[in-house]
C-alpha cells in the first residue's frame, strides 16, 4: 500500500494501493492544458444528472475533480478504478479489439470511464438521468 502524500491526508492509508500527490484539493500537475481541463469540466458538469468528474494521468495522479468530491474520495475512486481499467484493457486486447470506454451501472448511478493516451476521464452520473 502506498501512503497518500497530499497535505490533507499525509497520515492516511487507504485499503487499496494508490498514488496521490495532489498537494491540496483542486490543485494538480497538469497533464493537459489548464484551459482544456476547465472547458471539459464545465461542459460535462452542465449535463443533466452528472454528479462528479475526475481527470487523472497515466501515473494515477489526479489532475482535476469536481468540488463535490473530497480529496480522499477522489483518490479512492482512482485507486479503485485504475486496476479495473488495466484488466479490462488486457482482456479487450486479448480479444483482438481496441479498448475505448467502460460503462458501469448500478441501481442509482452510472460510471463512465474514458481512457486516453495521457489521461483518464471518469464521469459519475445519476443512473436515471
Amino acid at each position: 500500500q502506498d501512503m497518500c502524500v497530499c497535505a490533507a491526508h499525509a497520515s492516511t492509508t487507504l485499503s487499496v494501493p494508490f498514488r496521490c500527490v495532489q498537494q491540496s484539493p483542486g490543485a494538480c500537475a497538469a497533464a493537459m492544458a489548464t484551459s482544456e481541463i476547465e472547458e471539459t469540466m464545465k461542459r460535462l458538469t452542465k449535463h443533466k444528472g452528472v454528479q462528479s468528474v475526475i481527470i487523472y494521468n497515466t501515473d494515477g495522479i489526479v489532475i482535476r475533480s469536481t468540488n463535490n468530491l473530497t480529496h480522499y474520495e477522489t483518490c479512492t475512486h482512482v485507486a479503485t478504478l485504475d486496476p479495473l481499467i488495466h484488466k479490462v484493457k488486457q482482456l479487450v486486447n486479448r480479444l483482438g479489439d481496441e479498448f475505448s470506454n467502460i460503462r458501469l451501472r448500478s441501481h442509482k448511478n452510472e460510471i463512465l470511464v474514458y481512457p486516453a493516451q495521457d489521461y483518464t476521464l471518469v464521469v459519475v452520473q445519476d443512473g436515471h438521468a
